[in-house]
């Protein structure tokens, strides 16, 4: 059997062996988006401590928004945006470790992330949280993203037939 595209052989074994590295590519992927989150978490405790530093609020805001641009800068984006991504990747290890934990060991990708922390918008009580999280998780891990903003109904008591 060949590839009609670029006629490679293909085979059961090949099939295999580019199953198992699609495989160790996606975990690798989810560890780097990790270590880019690990990163930009660290970057907003240096912000809010160099902005804790300063006596007057107007520098205050003015020393928080100098990093951000900096960094907005270096993501090409705004530095609003890149204080959200900042603030959002501090939520996240501190409000869901083991969501964060999940995508550093590649058990599930940043598109899981995003829902479950979507998801979890407004849940203040640490233990609803976490066992939103947790129930999220346990769908994220076996199935696509699109599928752990239902673990919130659930949670919730609205309990919507789950798709396959």
């Amino acid at each position: 059997m060949t590839d009609s595209t670029n006629h490679l052989p293909i085979g059961p074994l090949s099939l295999f062996a580019l199953r198992q590295e699609f495989t160790e590519n996606r975990r690798l992927l989810a560890a780097c988006h990790a270590d880019v989150l690990q990163s930009l978490a660290e970057l907003n405790a240096i912000v809010m401590r160099e902005a804790a530093a300063v006596q007057s609020a107007p520098r205050r805001a003015a020393a928080a928004c100098a990093i951000a641009e900096q960094l907005g800068a270096a993501l090409g984006c705004p530095a609003a945006e890149a204080q959200e991504r900042m603030s959002d990747a501090a939520s996240l290890i501190r409000d869901y470790p083991a969501t964060f934990a999940a995508l550093r060991a590649g058990e599930i990708e940043i598109d899981h992330v995003r829902r479950i922390q979507r998801g979890g918008v407004g849940m203040t009580d640490r233990t609803t949280r976490a066992r939103f999280e947790h129930a999220a998780l346990a769908i994220a891990k076996q199935h696509a993203a699109d599928r752990t903003e239902e673990i919130k109904a659930i949670l919730v008591g609205a309990a919507p037939r789950l798709r396959c």
